[in-house]
């Protein structure tokens, strides 16, 4: 059973076959699932949803990316890449134990009218429907309470983005003290988020991102410039700059080559800390960009700058010129007119006007949010008469309206390219099913003629089975005749054996009478030479050499003398039988043994071994034809236009 790691905690689920949800063992909460959860494509989403809750968010996209490339018609797919587009994690609430969604990629644009949300719910079931919609509803009301926060929160001239606990902190601090001290407004989050959680610091990131001119990018090591959350801040920044060129960012860096910065910082001009005037370059780059707009500097040297500017650059012409470049459709050129009109005098409402316009025609080159494009027209409605306002309001209705027909023209170009992409893709799926079935079948023919076979086989074995019976009797009768020989010839052993031990005793015991006979007449000569007549002691010396000559002829001197070596001889020749009658005892139990290793032989050649081989036969042709089934029967539910 595929394992699928749970999106909000991170635990285990496990998916039956035929589920299109499942519920995760840690959190309990319904989880939906990938179109086809595979090994591979399980694998795919757990690592897309482990960098995810890391906070690594375009990592995370891109391997959702991949996935939908390869399908795109999985919801699944297409929700998760939507979370990582608004930075969703979710997180335990201390209080109701739930898992609640936090969102750390703020936008102005809801995720309830993201198009991979929208494809998420098209490519779904009506109850996985469901759950996507219940979750968007949540996430884009935390949107909305953070978008509630943060247009309550100050703006901000300059962002610095720095790694805290490390030794960027430092040297971030220098460079706010001073930009604090020239009147400038600073976001710095040991000063502005002390004593926020992290996950009520969004509100008052989101804000300071969206209204700072400039953001200053500090680091003292490529890892804490690439850090999740350092990243996280200055590529959101980045992608603001390309929809408003008037903000700027600029990288500060130290005790590192220029060369370790991120590539996205290859265009942009840094500056070395190590150099002693750096702080003089960054109070020049911040004068460029914001000119001179530090809430510490006079309203008497302003006004004369905004007087001599308005001398130098007359309304009329600076309109023209915008206005010139807005009927030959260079919106980024007239964009940037308005954008010197709205400088130099910004109470009038043609210059926000003409921003609204070049955002709404010029939306492919401009990539303004609407909540921009709504607060250019709140300018309009400030400074505009109430005639031309309302001139001015059926018009910007009118643009709105062609804006999202635009939009919608878009949204459905993509659907149909993603539709073309489907088709392709199934072509190819049903191609490749298709080829896979006729290899199939054509192994299934293979494997029916070889079960054929081995039944015809296993039929001949059992017609000649008589035979084989009479075999097996015949090696029976042999092995039993072989048997008799060697239990024979182990007798036979045994009474040699018997023989030999009993001519050993005779030998011991004439070889002891000898020995005492000896002894006697010695013993009977010396006591009668001692206490009789040399006439006894030479009849008894004659009945010792007479005892002597009659056991010698009982005996046969020749084979007993010398005894110690007969004996030996005797003892060889039993232990030389022992090991024979031994050896005749084993052969015998190897025979045993290999008349019952022959008749099992027999019978699981004839028999057992046939019935095994066509079982394997009939499951391998069961696999394929489940197989074949099954590829039809996709085939069958997703029909190809």
């Amino acid at each position: 059973m595929v394992i699928l790691k749970c999106k909000m905690c991170g635990g285990d689920i496990e998916l039956a076959s035929d589920s299109t949800y499942g519920v995760c063992n840690s959190c309990g909460r319904s989880s939906t699932r990938p179109k086809m959860c595979t090994d591979q494509r399980a694998n795919l989403f757990n690592r897309g949803n482990l960098l995810r809750m890391r906070g690594e968010f375009e990592k995370a996209a891109a391997v959702f990316e991949k996935i939908i490339e390869l399908d795109a018609t999985d919801a699944e797919a297409h929700w998760c890449l939507a979370l990582c587009r608004y930075g969703i994690e979710y997180i335990e609430d201390p209080k109701s134990g739930e898992r609640i969604p936090v969102c750390y990629r703020m936008s102005y644009d809801l995720l309830i009218n993201d198009i991979d949300y929208q494809m998420a719910v098209e490519n779904s079931d009506s109850f996985t429907a469901d759950l996507y919609a219940a979750e968007a509803k949540k996430i884009t009301e935390t949107q909305k309470a953070i978008i509630v926060i943060s247009q309550r929160a100050k703006p901000y001239d300059i962002f610095i983005c720095h790694k805290e606990t490390t030794a960027d902190s430092a040297v971030a601090q220098h460079i706010y003290n001073q930009l604090a001290d020239a009147g400038y407004r600073v976001f710095f989050s040991q000063t502005v988020l002390e004593g926020k959680p992290d996950t009520e610091r969004e509100p008052y990131i989101f804000a300071a991102l969206n209204s700072a001119k400039i953001m200053l990018v500090v680091g003292t090591s490529p890892d804490n410039l690439n850090d999740v959350w350092v990243r996280n801040e200055w590529s959101r920044f980045l992608s603001i700059m390309k929809k408003d060129s008037g903000r700027r960012l600029i990288p500060c860096y130290r005790d590192m080559n220029p060369a370790d910065l991120p590539d996205e910082f290859l265009a942009l001009r840094p500056i070395d800390l190590v150099n002693a005037n750096f702080l003089q370059s960054i109070m020049q780059d911040v004068k460029s960009v914001l000119r001179g707009k530090a809430s510490g500097v006079g309203d008497t040297k302003k006004t004369k700058a905004l007087i001599n500017q308005q001398k130098r650059y007359p309304i009329e012409n600076l309109i023209e010129s915008a206005e010139a470049h807005l009927e030959h459709k260079d919106y980024a050129a007239a964009y940037e007119s308005y954008s010197r009109v709205v400088e130099v005098y910004p109470e009038d409402y043609r210059g926000w006007w003409g921003f609204v316009v070049c955002a709404i025609k010029g939306s492919e080159v401009l990539y303004m949010d609407k909540f921009h494009i709504d607060r250019w027209f709140q300018y309009v409605e400030q400074y505009a008469d109430e005639d031309v306002f309302i001139t001015l309001k059926n018009e910007y209705d009118k643009l709105n309206s062609q804006r999202d027909e635009k939009e919608q023209k878009k949204r459905q170009a993509r659907r149909e390219q993603k539709e073309i992409a489907v088709r392709k893709r199934d072509d190819a799926e049903k191609a490749r099913m298709e080829k896979g079935i006729e290899m199939m079948k054509r192994r299934l023919e293979t494997l029916v003629e070889k079960r054929r076979q081995t039944e015809l086989k296993k039929a001949n074995i059992a017609e000649t089975g008589p035979e084989l019976e009479r075999q097996l009797e015949q090696i029976k009768r042999e092995q039993a005749d072989h048997r008799e020989a060697l239990v024979r010839k182990t007798r036979g052993i045994d009474t040699d054996i018997t023989k030999a031990k009993r001519t050993r005793k005779i030998l011991q015991a004439s070889e002891l009478c000898v020995c005492v006979m000896f002894m006697a007449c010695i013993l009977f000569g010396v006591s009668s030479y001692t206490f009789g007549s040399q006439a006894i002691a030479l009849i008894s010396g004659g009945a010792a050499s007479l005892l002597a000559v009659l056991a010698g002829g009982m005996i046969d001197w020749e084979s007993v003398l010398p005894s110690i070596a007969a004996q030996n001889r005797v003892t060889g020749v039993m232990f030389a039988k022992e090991m024979e009658g031994k050896s005749c005892l084993a052969e015998k139990s190897e025979y045993d043994r290999r008349m019952k290793e022959v008749e099992a032989e027999i019978k699981q050649n004839c028999l057992t071994k046939l019935d095994k081989e066509i079982e394997a036969i009939n499951d391998e042709i069961a696999r394929i034809e489940k197989n074949i089934a099954k590829y039809e029967n996709i085939i069958e539910r997703n029909p190809v236009a």
